[in-house]
C-alpha cells in the first residue's frame, strides 16, 4: 500500500476522532453553563433540541469517516469512494480541511491512475 494511502487513512480517521472529541466537548460545556445558571424548563429542552439537531449529523459523519478510513486501510475498494467524497466534503473547512481534502484527493486519485497505468502496462507486455 501507498504511503500517501496510509496517511490519508490516518488523516481521516484524527479528523472524524476530533469531530467526536468537539461534540462531547460542547456537550460538557453547554451542560455545566445549563447547571451553573440554573436554566431548565422549556428554554433548556430548546437548546438541546438545537443542539441534537447539529450534534447527530456532524456525529454520524465523524464516525462515517473514521469507519471509511479504516476500511480503507483494510483495503477494501469501495471505501476509497467515501473517503474521496469525506475530502470533498472538507475543503469548505479552511485553512485545515482544504489542506488535508486537497491532499486525499491528490494522493487517492493519483494512486488510481498509477494503478491504471501499470495495469495497461502490463496488459501490453507479450505472455511467456
Amino acid at each position: 500500500m501507498n504511503i500517501h494511502i496510509r496517511v490519508v487513512g490516518a488523516l481521516h480517521i484524527v479528523i472524524g476522532a476530533l469531530a467526536l472529541a468537539v461534540l462531547v466537548a460542547l456537550y460538557c460545556f453547554f451542560s455545566a453553563v445549563l447547571d451553573l445558571f440554573g436554566i431548565s424548563g422549556d428554554f433548556a429542552r430548546t437548546l438541546a433540541g438545537l443542539a441534537s439537531a447539529v450534534a447527530i449529523p456532524v456525529a454520524l459523519i465523524g464516525l462515517g469517516q473514521i469507519l471509511a478510513a479504516v476500511l480503507m486501510l483494510c483495503g477494501v475498494r469501495w471505501a476509497r469512494v467515501f473517503v474521496i467524497v469525506f475530502a470533498i466534503v472538507g475543503l469548505v473547512n479552511v485553512p485545515i480541511g482544504s489542506v488535508i481534502g486537497l491532499y486525499t484527493l491528490w494522493a487517492l486519485l493519483l494512486s488510481e491512475r498509477e494503478a491504471a497505468r501499470d495495469a495497461a502496462a502490463e496488459a501490453a507486455l507479450p505472455a511467456p
